[in-house]
């Protein structure tokens, strides 16, 4: 091949930087190639071609024409491997096709580390904080058994926007977000990732039709709120842009079915809904809508949403609550980013030890993870394996695969989690039959952990 100064590039060269480039398996059309570093293949047995051909020359030898002894074509073909390039590239070859292999290479001659895969993890909060976390750990897991592993095939930077503690107004954020995406360009990853609202709104739609490929988890608000703001979808089963993922709605219906069950005389909620502007008011919209028509199944009375932006309207209301006799249950839906009078933000772990302390009623979350913390119920998304099922997303870009051409997924996995522990603080018992059906059952309560 011709450089553009018109000298040529050897093929070593070439076969260097395709075994470097490539993620995808090639066929080698010889012993020679395979031994190289080609994967493998069927291929001719040149060895048992020259065998063909001696004969051949043998009979003229004798004193045979060479036109009248047939052309035939290479009668015998050899399967090959090199499983030091399967093993680059996440592949397992079977044990029987191994077995039945005329020959198999352990190493490759030619010394290439492979570029590699190079993945953008854009978290919405701050590490180790929001769904987002757990997507992020559900989807390490199932790259990790199908052979791809952080460091090692694959590469994985991140970002954490801080979103909720450091970046809280509409400004805050959409400024962040442009910082995030001068580092997308100046990283120049193979694939983004946008893991919760946040990153989804500033990082994901600017990124629609650009050249990277983009996928995302743990987005709570609708899509269809998303596609009215920047088109990336034309319909869910193909998306036809560059952005596929899995949705993570929250499960109200199913929250509110568990809280019956666990607490059959309830029927007054009121839910608290806090967080940076956009989620707050698109969230408290969408519930309202959401209680409207659970209204017509459901056998509450009444399920009001509240809003907080400070700490201090967030501890107003749960006090409110508190000492209200039409209210049953009180669910603090997202008690993050609450500021305090200093205009510092009150740590989630914090925020979460005075609500648990000062929180005389029952609470639900959306989140089923947070019931660890001290939450009494969640049916809600398992976000591990929403992960798995991103993972499983990742896997087809790696392999060629265009994000417009992969189905937008819903959450596969929610499970009933349940706190003991503040069961007993409330001097609730927790029927049997609720603790046999709940996939976690929580004998503690640690709100520490949430920082």
């Amino acid at each position: 091949l011709a450089r553009e100064d018109g000298t040529m590039v050897t093929g070593r060269d070439i076969m260097l930087w395709t075994l470097a480039h490539a993620r995808k398996p090639a066929i080698s059309v010889n012993y020679f190639l395979c031994k190289l570093g080609v994967f493998g293949g069927v291929s001719v047995d040149f060895t048992a071609m020259g065998r063909q051909a001696g004969h051949k020359a043998a009979l003229i030898l004798k004193g045979s024409k060479a036109g009248d002894i047939s052309i035939d074509d290479a009668a015998e073909y050899a399967l090959i491997f090199n499983i030091a390039r399967a093993r680059q590239l996440g592949i397992t070859i079977a044990p029987e096709l191994l077995g039945s292999a005329d020959h198999v290479y352990d190493t490759m001659l030619l010394p290439v580390t492979p570029e590699l895969f190079h993945v953008l993890i854009v978290q919405s909060n701050g590490e180790g904080l929001g769904a987002g976390t757990d997507v992020e750990r559900g989807m390490l897991a199932e790259l990790a058994e199908r052979g791809f592993s952080e460091g090692k095939n694959i590469r994985v930077s991140r970002i954490y926007m801080q979103a909720r503690r450091k970046y809280r107004t509409p400004e805050h954020l959409h400024m962040q977000g442009l910082a995030v995406l001068a580092e997308v360009r100046r990283v120049d990853p193979d694939l983004v990732i946008t893991l919760d609202d946040p990153a989804v709104l500033e990082v994901m739609l600017p990124l629609v039709d650009s050249r990277y490929p983009v996928l995302f988890g743990a987005m709570m608000l609708p899509l269809e709120l998303y596609n009215t703001k920047h088109r990336f979808m034309d319909g869910r089963v193909r998306p036809g842009h560059n952005v596929s993922g899995v949705t993570g709605a929250f499960q109200l219906e199913k929250s509110l079915e568990a809280v019956q069950v666990v607490l059959p005389e309830v029927k007054n909620i009121v839910l608290i809904v806090s967080g940076s502007l956009f989620w707050r008011t698109e969230m408290t919209r969408i519930l309202r809508e959401e209680v409207e028509q659970c209204s017509q199944r459901c056998r509450l009375v009444s399920v009001r949403v509240k809003q907080a932006a400070t700490l201090a309207e967030f501890k107003q209301l749960v006090l409110k609550a508190n000492a209200d006799p039409n209210v049953d249950v009180i669910s603090a839906v997202s008690p993050l980013g609450l500021t305090r009078e200093d205009g510092s933000v009150s740590s989630f772990a914090n925020t979460l030890q005075w609500l648990f302390h000062h929180q005389d009623k029952p609470g639900f979350t959306f989140c089923a993870s947070w019931v660890q913390y001290g939450y009494l119920l969640s049916a809600a998304i398992d976000f591990e394996s929403t992960g798995r099922q991103l993972g499983r997303q990742v896997v087809r870009v790696m392999q060629g695969n265009d994000p417009g051409d992969i189905p937008i997924e819903n959450p596969t996995d929610t499970y009933l989690a349940v706190n003991q522990a503040r069961a007993h603080q409330l001097g609730i018992e927790l029927p049997v039959d609720v603790l046999e059906a709940a996939r976690k059952v929580f004998y503690t309560m640690e709100p520490e952990l949430a920082h």
